[in-house]
This record gives C-alpha cells, sequence and structure tokens, in this order.
C-alpha cells in the first residue's frame, strides 16, 4: 500500500469507462464504499453476526477512508492559497491502519467461512473475489507518477514553502 500511496499520480486515469481521474474515481468509491458499509450496519444490524458487523463498522468508519473523502476539501483549500502539493495519494491521504487490514482479512475469512456453509444450499452463493498479481504486468504503471513530474513538483513544493517560512 506504501507504494501506492506513493506512486499513483492522481491525475492519470485509471482504467475504467467512462475515462475520469484519479482523484474522481477514488472519490466516487469511497462514497460507494461508505454508503453501502453504512446500509450493510443499518439493514442488517439485528442478524449480522457481531464479528462481520465488527468488520464492516471499523471499514466504514476508517480513517483512511474518511481521508479520502476530504480529498476535494483538501484540493480546494490548496487552490485557494496556491499550495503546490504533489499530486501522489499519499499527499491527500493517510496509510491504512493495522485495524484497518486486519478488518479486511477478517471480513474476507468470514465471508469464505459462511460461503462453505451456504454453498451446500444453493449455488447461486457466490465465492469471495480474488486477485492474482499479473507477472506479465508493464512497469512502472502508466498510473505512476513520472520521475520529471515528481521532480518539479516536489521543486515547487520546497519553493513554497521557503518563501513562506
Amino acid at each position: 500500500m506504501t507504494k501506492i500511496l506513493n506512486h499513483l499520480y492522481m491525475d492519470s486515469e485509471p482504467n475504467v469507462s467512462p475515462p475520469r481521474k484519479w482523484w474522481d474515481w477514488i472519490l466516487h468509491n469511497a462514497k460507494e464504499f461508505k454508503d453501502n458499509g453504512d446500509k450493510i450496519l443499518d439493514r442488517h444490524s439485528h442478524n449480522l453476526d457481531p464479528i462481520a458487523f465488527g468488520y464492516v463498522h471499523q471499514l466504514t468508519e476508517s480513517s483512511f477512508n474518511n481521508c479520502l473523502l476530504m480529498t476535494p476539501s483538501i484540493r480546494q483549500s490548496d487552490s485557494s492559497v496556491n499550495f503546490p502539493r504533489v499530486k501522489i495519494l499519499a499527499s491527500y491521504s493517510i496509510a491504512p491502519k493495522k485495524e484497518d487490514y486486519d478488518a479486511i482479512l477478517g471480513l474476507i475469512k468470514w465471508c469464505n467461512e459462511q460461503h462453505s456453509f451456504l454453498k451446500k444450499h444453493s449455488s447461486a452463493i457466490k465465492k469471495v473475489s480474488e486477485y492474482y498479481k499479473d507477472k506479465n504486468r508493464k512497469m512502472p504503471p502508466k498510473c505512476m507518477i513520472p520521475k520529471e513530474i515528481l521532480e518539479q513538483q516536489l521543486k515547487e513544493l520546497n519553493e513554497f514553502r521557503q518563501k513562506n517560512k
């Protein structure tokens, strides 16, 4: 995650349709994640396993996701004072906490356990999706901030700091 935070160039475009910048895609997904998590907690609070409830709650209330939701405010504030922030994800967010990773892994484990039990009763029950790293992936990825842009933005940031001591 540290590599993503430190290298994801927010002005680049993810491979999604319709085309958009990472700013918009991340904000849209952070809102959707929060809204869907809150719906699960509201609709199923009486019958959801308390362990799963805890995992979902941890993730919907995580500092990481809340920081992602604040990105437009940070950008607006930067614009109002001409602050030259480096346009990588780490400049606008914090890293997820250990509790967030634990909740993700715990929720996946819980879902897989439920799948093992429920699949006996219906073939419509779907397994949790798994991600396998593509060994033939192009490097560096097109969403990685180009070295020359990073250097230029760091230079502008340092100049701004020197002028505003």
